[in-house]
């Protein structure tokens, strides 16, 4: 009986192979060619067996279906996101003074859109005021709980005295639950991350620990890239990682630069290309272990290359290359989520004699400019700040490796209101987008007006 119920490991193959042979081969097996041969088949059957099984998995869940693929993806142990309600304050108000008022937990308002909420706590008006605002959770998970402003209309059971609810502020917080395509599309990462100490393992991990890593949006890795043993790996966060790329470097002269910076607390650059990780003084523990010290002085930096200083007074970071300029590197600053995701991976395998970097998005910079013509009764202002911010929001949505396709483009600029006949004067074909980069604007979008 195979100790896994998916496939025989090579011993157990070996061992029914054997079990065949006559007695007397058995016994004198040891060194021979043909217990070789043997073993050489084995651990090859074993590989073919786990692919098999692999295969078998992922044939099952891709033609699953909502309960039934949960219940499959969390028998291998993978967990699904279940969907999050959202949070807002609603005003009990009574027009008039009086007595105390009991407001229960539990107490339900209603919205405009039919969406239902219940206070978190219970609360007491009490009899010299008119009105409190509480803390309350819709009832159901999902966006629609996201109500704008003004959205609360009533109580589901009137309350004695409250005249009246509202919600000053809109709601927020709320997601859908994953999608059985994004359950499916993690599966391949997860399966890979069972396996350990390899780079998949860290890469899965990385990807989908939302506990240790909730910003990640992509994380990638290109191994043995221009030194065997070296790998960089490649994150993108929520924020589209632009806040990790220094750009704009300004000479103090002596090949130091600096740049302006609002991040707490920085530990170290990545210039792309060279694996540098830390810049500072080196340093050696009692039991002999690297410990890297970020300059404290900016005269530290001008003694030596791949050295920084982070001014926390002046938010600048000092930094100084191999005699380039640093305006015409692409630099990640090692800092908040490339920090952590930086060490999982250097407590992984920095011992083993594999060295990485983790860096940033490289960015396929473009301009674009776009025409429309003004519908009628339209405030031409209000339309193109709107045409902007589409613009914006298309590019920054704008995934590592998604090209720049004019039909999605054309798709987020079509739910402008008040916008007809748009048409993309540049770019005038589709761009495409390396797995290692992003789109980014080069500069703001250009509007112009068709005449009537």
């Amino acid at each position: 009986m195979a100790s896994d119920p998916y496939f025989l490991t090579y011993e157990e193959i070996i061992d029914q192979i054997l079990a065949m042979l006559p007695p007397q081969w058995r016994a004198n097996m040891t060194g021979k060619v043909l217990k070789r041969l043997i073993v050489a088949y084995a651990i090859a059957l074993e590989a073919l067996y786990a692919l098999l099984a692999r295969l078998l998995r992922l044939s099952i869940i891709s033609t699953s279906e909502g309960g039934w693929l949960r219940a499959i993806v969390a028998g291998i142990g993978m967990e699904t996101y279940s969907g999050i309600q959202a949070s807002v304050g609603v005003k009990f108000e009574r027009f008039t003074a009086g007595v105390a008022i009991a407001i229960p937990q539990g107490t339900r308002v209603v919205a405009v859109g039919g969406q239902i909420f219940s206070t978190n706590l219970p609360i007491i008006l009490a009899a010299d005021s008119l009105d409190v605002v509480i803390p309350c959770t819709a009832v159901e998970a999902g966006v629609q709980g996201n109500i704008a402003a003004g959205s609360i209309i009533g109580l589901v059971n009137a309350i004695s005295g409250i005249d009246q609810v509202s919600n000053p502020n809109p709601g927020a917080g709320g997601d859908e639950s994953e999608s059985d395509a994004s359950v499916k599309a993690r599966i391949p990462g997860y399966l890979d991350s069972l396996h350990r100490a390899t780079i998949p393992a860290t890469e899965g991990a990385i990807s989908l620990d939302r506990d240790r890593f909730p910003s990640v949006r992509q994380f990638i890795t290109q191994r043995n890239f221009g030194t065997p043993g070296y790998f960089r790996a490649i994150l993108s966060d929520a924020s589209g990682s632009d806040l990790y790329r220094a750009t704009g470097w300004i000479s103090t002269g002596n090949g130091v630069f600096y740049v302006n910076t609002s991040l707490p607390q920085i530990d170290g650059l990545v210039s792309a290309g060279y694996p540098c990780k830390r810049f500072g003084v080196v340093t050696r523990t009692t039991d002999g272990a690297e410990v890297w010290r970020g300059s404290t002085y900016v005269t530290e930096v001008e003694q030596g290359n791949w050295r920084f200083c982070h001014d926390l007074q002046f938010n600048r970071l000092y930094a100084r290359a191999d005699g380039r300029d640093l305006s015409e590197l692409s630099i990640t600053i090692v800092a908040g989520v490339i920090s952590e995701a930086l060490s999982e991976l250097e407590s992984r395998w920095a011992g083993n004699g594999i060295y990485c970097d983790v860096l940033v998005p490289f960015q396929v910079s473009g301009d674009i400019q776009v025409a429309y013509t003004l519908e009628p009764l339209r405030v031409q202002s209000t339309v193109e700040i709107a045409l902007r911010n589409a613009i914006s929001d298309y590019a920054r949505g704008l995934g590592m490796g998604d090209d720049f396709e004019l039909e999605g483009f054309y798709a987020a600029m079509n739910r402008v209101e008040g916008a007809a006949s748009i048409t993309a004067i540049a770019p005038a074909s589709n761009i495409s987008v390396p797995a290692d980069s992003v789109f980014r604007l080069t500069n703001p979008p250009i509007i112009e007006r068709r005449s009537l």
